[in-house]
């Protein structure tokens, strides 16, 4: 009887009598196959019994083969060193990407039946690639005529409301939003204490603001840290941007916006002034009825938006559609963590592929331990079985301090995607990451220990016995070996390749002409208080405050403006031509986007080094009662005043936005809507004719010949100097600012980079281990070469060649593994294609010198060898 037929019989006992039944025909098979693939087999049911199916009296056995793995640990703690370290980078780096993945793209939102809201668009029939916020008009429709809809809820994409709350006498700078009255109801996130907003709150405007009745909702935060969690505070009155304010609620724990974030006070948004149907200024989002899907919604959104087409017919942007919110507000993020979760499966199985490498190793010098213990009648179950052990045993250990670093590496992550992916905040290690890792762990367990199960798990005993007194070792092993420095290499170059793409995409970004300079320029904001500054003190205190800004040493030129160049879109209004070959026309959209419109003062333009083409810019005299004017940017001046030179359009008429006609009085350079370069189309109003439309809350630009935070101080003296109430907001330079357009780059960049490194380092490692093996497996035969006259230079030649076939096959597969991958990398490449051959040759020449590297280190030592002693040992 075959030994294999003996093992599968007194394995059958182990089972009840109904398995043997079903089964017994299988097993007889799989032990009769000797094949890799049968080993294979054998190794994961040896797997699935030890979960689920090992008797109990069995289980002391396990404990014996647990404790001799251990045993084996101490016996070689170098080895299990590396072993588990090098698991742990694999599985906490895996972790740490996925518990982002799972809180930002998987959970939902940390709302009641977060999956029933959405958001809601406007934009061209069946054009989705207009997709803009909505207008109060069509606000107020939808929500008065939509019925798939439990509550709808729009909220002011401008920032007005940020201002000072003077608690105790003293200011303390807030973030605040306007809100239709239903915001809360609709997020169903039920007021702490208070009644909250009321429909009859969005109608009573004042002129000048979009703020309606002055109530407010106070954060639990800052009910607690500004009034001591005073539950009289509902209903009394407070003072904010120096207007009294009656305190209306206060939000449940820990509330946020599911698009702004954390915030202190929520204002009604004053939609009674909002009736311009071509105004987009609201972002809106909406709760679906129970019983109502999105596709049913959103039928009844088509026939709505035909009956808005009919009452507003000169409206282009006519038709309203939803998208679920969640998705909606990931969308930016969903390529980049696909990609990074992408990148880290790559190191994890660099990871396993070295660790088998490693094992596989140590298997070889084990040859008599297996061969001893097969020859007593182990079987070979009981051999699996034991390597199995040893290996979760390590990816235990690796899977434990992984878990320390992935939440070293999630805090890190934290900080270096703060504005780069949403919902950061939310990432933890819930039962979900907990199990993943430790999936994670014993996959990997699986992965680098069915190397050895398979090289060794079918061998006989007078066979092992005769390859380990073999001190050469056996060519298979070695060609097994050479393949998996290459797979090393191979997924190496893949992500140098990626790393390559990124790095070549911020340095094209950071190259851009945006239009104007943002070096060594100071930016920040200074919110006046209606109550004490009228549309004349605020205009005044603007241009007052650029003179007095630039009589501080070093400051070149200073100014305001209503929005930050680069920045986005925003106030985009629809602009006509009273004048020229276009006249009684309307400037259609550019990129989706209105004619955007930016108010300033003081020189900003010279600030921001914006140059002048034609005319002039703002002065005094463009002051209240002088005729209106405008500048605009010789992107607008071309498509307004097609084929007429820059000197021509001085003096043409336009209007923007219902505002009386302009004159325009000059024409200045482009500045692009956003860091990628998308061209803008803008007119730049004054804001001394200006400052009666709303309170402003302009940017301060300071340009200066010193770094701006050398000039910090002296510019929070000059505003006290001013108004010692106000406080300077957000001071940082401007290319910060406009660094945080390409975040989402550069935090892709940074993992991806950091991966690729690791991967590097660990691919060098696994060629390093492999040549080092060869050298002492033919250890005799290079003592005999240098005994018969063989040169260092030819032994070291002799090495490298050695290195080349690993080396070579890892540059092939890597470069289609590279091309593979920048399917991935598309949504982040800007200015280059993914694809691109030279980033593919560079990553594949810094592989090669970092290989040629590892490689010289055993072929130095191979040339090194005493012939005597070798021939000795061999």
């Amino acid at each position: 009887m075959k030994r294999s037929e003996r093992i599968y019989r007194w394995l059958l006992r182990l089972y009840p009598h109904d398995f043997r039944d079903e089964y017994g025909q299988e097993m007889s098979l799989l032990f009769r196959d000797r094949t890799a693939d049968g080993v294979l087999r054998l190794w994961l049911q040896v797997l699935g019994d030890l979960l689920f199916h090992a008797p109990r009296e069995h289980w002391s056995t396990m404990e014996q083969d647990v404790k001799y793995a251990v045993r084996q640990m101490r016996r070689n703690p170098g080895f299990a060193a590396t072993v588990i370290v090098t698991l742990a980078v694999g599985i906490g780096g895996t972790t740490a990407v996925f518990s982002i993945f799972q809180a930002v793209l998987l959970a939902p939102l940390p709302y009641e039946e977060a999956g029933q809201l959405v958001r809601f668009y406007q934009q061209e029939p069946d054009k989705p690639a207009t997709r803009t916020y909505l207008t109060g008009a069509h606000f107020s429709f939808l929500r008065k005529e939509a019925t798939s809809f439990e509550a709808v809820a729009a909220i002011a994409n401008y920032r007005e409301t940020t201002g000072d709350l003077v608690i105790d006498g003293r200011p303390q700078r807030l973030r605040g939003l306007r809100v239709t009255s239903d915001y809360f109801h609709t997020l169903r996130s039920d007021l702490l204490r208070g009644p909250g907003f009321e429909s009859g709150d969005e109608m009573e405007v004042r002129r000048g603001s979009s703020i309606g009745r002055r109530r407010l909702v106070l954060s639990s935060n800052l009910w607690r840290s500004g009034f001591g969690s005073d539950p009289s505070i509902v209903g009394s009155t407070v003072q904010l941007i120096g207007e009294p304010y009656e305190v209306v609620g206060v939000a449940p724990e820990g509330f946020e916006d599911p698009i702004a974030g954390a915030l202190d006070v929520w204002a009604p948004y004053g939609l009674g002034r909002d009736t311009d149907p071509e105004n987009n200024s609201l972002s809106v989002i909406g709760r679906l009825r129970k019983g109502i899907t999105l596709p049913q919604a959103r039928e009844e959104l088509k026939g709505l938006s035909r009956s808005m087409s009919e009452r507003w017919p000169g409206v282009r942007l006519s038709a309203v559609d939803a998208v679920p919110l969640r998705d909606d507000l990931v969308a930016p993020a969903r390529g980049p963590l696909h990609l990074l979760l992408i990148a880290v499966g790559l190191v994890l199985l660099v990871a396993c592929v070295n660790v088998a490498n490693l094992v596989l190793a140590r298997a070889t010098g084990r040859l008599d331990e297996f061969a001893v213990r097969l020859a007593l009648g182990a079987g070979r179950r009981r051999l699996l079985r034991q390597m199995l052990v040893e290996s979760l045993v390590l990816a235990s250990f690796g899977g434990l301090l992984g878990l320390i670093l992935a939440n070293v590496a999630v805090s890190v992550l934290r900080l270096l995607g703060e504005d780069a992916i949403p919902r950061l905040k939310e990432v933890e290690f819930d039962p979900i990451v907990l199990g993943f890792a430790a999936l994670v762990t014993i996959t990997t367990a699986i992965v680098f220990g069915s190397v050895p199960a398979l090289r060794f798990g079918h061998i006989a005993p007078l066979n092992a016995i005769r390859q380990q007194s073999r001190t050469t070792g056996s060519r298979a092993q070695g060609r097994l070996r050479s393949g998996l420095a290459a797979a090393q290499l191979a997924l190496a170059l893949t992500l140098l390749t990626g790393a390559g793409v990124l790095l070549a995409s911020v340095y094209r970004l950071q190259q851009l002409d945006l239009g104007f300079h943002d070096d060594d320029v100071l930016t920040f904001e200074v919110n006046l208080p209606s109550a004490r500054y009228d549309a004349a003190r605020r205009a005044a205190f603007h241009e007052e405050l650029a003179q007095r800004l630039r009589s501080i040493p070093g400051v070149i030129a200073a100014g305001a403006i209503s929005f930050l160049p680069a920045t986005g879109n925003l106030h985009g209004w629809n602009t006509s031509i009273l004048s020229g070959p276009k006249a009684g026309t309307q400037i259609a959209k550019r990129n989706g986007f209105n004619i955007q419109q930016r108010t300033v003062s003081g020189d900003v333009f010279a600030a921001l080094r914006i140059p002048l083409l034609a005319g002039r810019t703002f002065d005094s005299r463009d002051h209240a009662d002088a005729p209106s004017r405008a500048v605009v940017s010789a992107h607008f001046a071309r498509a307004a005043f097609p084929g007429m030179p820059f000197d021509a359009v001085v003096g043409q008429r336009i209007t923007a936005g219902g505002r009386p006609p302009l004159a325009i009085i000059g024409v200045v350079g482009d500045v692009v809507l956003d860091v990628y370069g998308t061209p803008s189309l803008v007119v730049y109003h004054p804001h001394s004719q200006f400052a009666d439309d709303r309170n402003w809350t302009l940017s301060q630009v300071v340009a200066t010949e010193l770094p701006p935070q050398r000039i910090l101080a002296e510019v929070r003296a000059v505003v006290a100097g001013s108004d010692p109430e106000l406080a300077v907001h957000q001071a940082v330079p401007l290319a910060e600012v406009l660094g945080r357009g390409t975040r989402r780059e550069r935090f892709a960049l940074v993992l991806l980079a950091t991966f690729a490194g690791v991967c590097l380092l660990l691919a060098s490692v696994g060629l390093y281990g492999v040549l080092a093996y060869a050298v002492r497996q033919r250890t005799q035969e290079i003592g005999v070469r240098i005994a018969l006259g063989a040169t260092g230079a030819q032994i070291r030649l002799m090495v490298l060649r050695l290195a080349s076939l690993p080396l070579g096959a890892g540059l092939l597969a890597g470069a289609v593994g590279a091309l593979l991958f920048g399917r991935w990398l598309t949504s982040l490449a800007f200015g280059i294609n993914p694809s691109d051959l030279r980033i593919i040759v560079a990553a594949a020449a810094v592989l090669t010198t970092t290989g040629l590297v590892a490689a010289w280190l055993p072929a130095r030592r191979a040339a090194r060898v005493e012939p005597r002693i070798a021939i000795q040992e061999g």
